[in-house]
Parts: C-alpha cells; structure tokens; sequence
C-alpha cells in the first residue's frame, strides 16, 4: 500500500481525534485510585512549578553568554557569539553532539547563484498549501536569511574540510511550487551518487572551531 503525504495527515488527524474522544470519556468515567504514574507525578511535581533556586554552588564561571544546547540552533548562537568576542559556555544535556540533519534549506545564498527565489510568491504559496495556517513572520525571517546564513557555514567550516554542495529535487508535479534551497554539506568529499559517509558532520566540525579554534566551552551531562 503507497501512502501519500495527504494519507499520513489524514491518519493523524483520525488518531488525534480518537485520542481526544478518549480523554472526554476518561474524564465522565468514575474515578479510581491514584495509578502508580499519578503518584509518581506527584512525587515529581508539575512542569508549570517555578522550581526552587539553589542554595549551594559548586562552581561559579564567568561569561558573557550561557547557551542551552549544543544543537543546530546552539552551536551556531555560540560559535557566531564567539566570533564577535564574546566568551561563551554551552551547556548540552546530553554526553556529545547531536547528530545533524544531513540536508540544510537555505534560498537564494551566493553559493547556488543559478537559484534565486522570489519570496512573497514562496509565502503566499505555503500559506494557500496550508489553509492559512502558518507563522508568516517567521516564514519570511528565514526565507531572507537563510541564504546568509549558508554563506556563514561555508566561510566558518570550509577551513575545517566541509563541503556545501547545492542538491534541487523538483517532484514531478509541474503545479506543485518547490524552491530550489538543499545544501548537503560534507566532509572532505562528495559523491553525487552517494553515500557521502561524512554528510552529517557539520555540528562535529562546528563544534571543533567553537572549542578549539575560538575558545568556547561545551559543559556535557549538564542539564539547564
């Protein structure tokens, strides 16, 4: 059985609802002894608690700027903070890096010249596929910048061995509006064909410049 994107959102639209019947039946049914997991909530509290500020410190650092998450939105903050002279400690939950998205949009950057898209036609276009129902301001911001910011990754990875090579796969529907924007970047080399064994190293290789090449510092197992 093929499924269609319009499948998949339909499907989730049936479960949602079926998951939102649920709850309406849960809360007219009698009630019953707190389960395990209420208990446990209790024990925990809620997420809408202002937890209580510490009274003990370990350590005391100084910066100029904390970063929650050594991510793909983190590790950019910090490195482009860094640039600009700013001391800069990242604070990251887990034990290491994430792993990055191997495909990055970004339209009308100097690196794929060939492509330029017009914006207000790509916003007036995600807003009639959507019914409406998407964050224009925010659509435009990256619609505008995102170009900049690939020229950016390129300049600060580049020395480091990245790759940027400029991908465009149109589907086959000549009604369907698709910009031209996937960067892959890479490390050290780029198969057309695939598979470019190096395609999700942009964070690693970013997090190489933050550390080493800027002074920055990533605070792993810390929680914020």
């Amino acid at each position: 059985m093929e499924l269609t994107r319009r499948d998949l959102f339909k499907f989730g639209g049936v479960a949602a609802a079926g998951a939102a019947t649920a709850g309406v039946l849960a809360g007219c049914s009698p009630s019953t002894a707190s389960s395990s997991s209420d208990e446990a909530a209790a024990t925990t509290g809620s997420w809408r608690d202002q937890p209580e500020m510490p009274t003990e410190f370990a350590e005391t650092v100084d910066c100029d700027l904390v970063v929650v998450g050594a991510g793909n939105g983190g590790l950019v903050a910090a490195t482009t903070a860094a640039q600009n002279g700013a001391k800069v400690v990242v604070l990251e939950k887990a034990g290491a890096i994430a792993m990055a998205r191997e495909a990055i949009g970004a339209l009308n950057s100097n690196l794929a010249s060939d492509h330029k898209e017009d914006v207000p036609t790509l916003i007036n276009h995600a807003a009639t596929v959507n019914a409406g129902d998407i964050n224009a301001p925010l659509y435009k911001t990256w619609a505008e910048k995102s170009g900049e910011m690939i020229e950016w990754m390129k300049e600060t990875l580049e020395p480091k061995g990245m790759l940027f090579p400029f991908e465009w796969h149109a589907p086959d529907d000549p009604h369907a509006y698709y910009p031209a924007m996937c960067y892959n970047p890479c490390l050290d080399e780029y198969n057309p064909d695939g598979p470019n064994y190096g395609a999700y190293m942009h964070l690693e290789v970013m997090s190489d410049v933050f550390t080493n090449d800027l002074g920055g510092e990533i605070r792993f197992n810390t929680p914020a």
